[in-house]
């Protein structure tokens, strides 16, 4: 109740059961680490403003604040999209997919690294 006072908001923070999935496939954890890492975008979300956490900063080397990745575990996605470059237009396409399911409009030009 504290919280929901605090953050002007009501109801439950953890509202009934979760959906979990397995996954599986050559690209599922490049799909959810772009998904993940570009949500904020999907929300309108400003960075600068009022993000408290997203790990592309982290891929992208330009984290300011304590890292919580596991590196080995940036590298690995990272190489399966041919390298930073490669996960950056990887993520933007994937991100706009995204978007697009939820009827949310974004273009590349939304997606400045």
């Amino acid at each position: 109740m504290f919280f929901n006072k605090m953050e002007e908001r009501s109801g439950s923070l953890f509202q009934g059961r979760f959906k979990a999935n397995h996954l599986s496939g050559d690209y599922a954890l490049l799909n959810v680490a772009s998904y993940v890492n570009l949500n904020y975008k999907h929300h309108g979300i400003d960075p600068k403003k009022t993000l408290v956490k997203s790990s592309i900063f982290e891929y992208l080397e330009k984290e300011v604040g304590e890292c919580i990745c596991n590196t080995d575990e940036i590298n690995e996605i990272i190489d399966q999209a041919q390298g930073l470059e490669g996960y950056k237009v990887y993520a933007k396409q994937a991100s706009i997919a995204f978007a697009d399911n939820k009827n949310i409009l974004l273009a590349e030009s939304d997606f400045e690294f």
